[in-house]
């Protein structure tokens, strides 16, 4: 797992094809350590991962893991856009991100980085848009 802050408040995550439980950890983590800096964040998931990732078990341990950090997402988090080139996977987030129920901020879940990219950049401008009109 890579977690680029390099361009904050926008953060890339790069999952591994095939992350561990102790990957899926770290990366919660990482998520609440970059919180903790109280400012607004867009993520870009990249999940180039095999399906097997999200097996009921490994389904069930990443809705904890979230469930973990959710206050902090809700308040924090500007939007996440899911990246994915399998059409399976993409399905599996989808509905992983339906089961958590609706969110204060956008979930969207696309085919390509630069889609991603796209969106996260969008929600970075009207954040901007919105800092610089108070």
């Amino acid at each position: 797992m890579n977690v680029d802050v390099t361009q904050f408040p926008l953060v890339v995550v790069r999952f591994s094809p095939e992350p561990s439980d102790e990957e899926l950890e770290a990366a919660i983590k990482a998520t609440a350590d970059l919180y903790r800096r109280r400012q607004k964040v867009a993520f870009v998931v990249i999940l180039d991962v095999r399906v097997k990732t999200f097996g009921a078990s490994r389904r069930e341990r990443l809705n904890n893991l979230m469930a973990s950090i959710q206050a902090d997402a809700d308040e924090l988090m500007l939007g996440v856009a899911y990246v994915s080139g399998a059409s399976l996977v993409r399905g599996i987030v989808t509905a992983l991100n339906w089961a958590r129920g609706t969110r204060p901020y956008p979930v969207k879940v696309v085919t390509t980085t630069t889609e991603g990219m796209a969106l996260a950049d969008g929600w970075l401008a009207a954040q901007k848009k919105k800092a610089n009109a108070s």
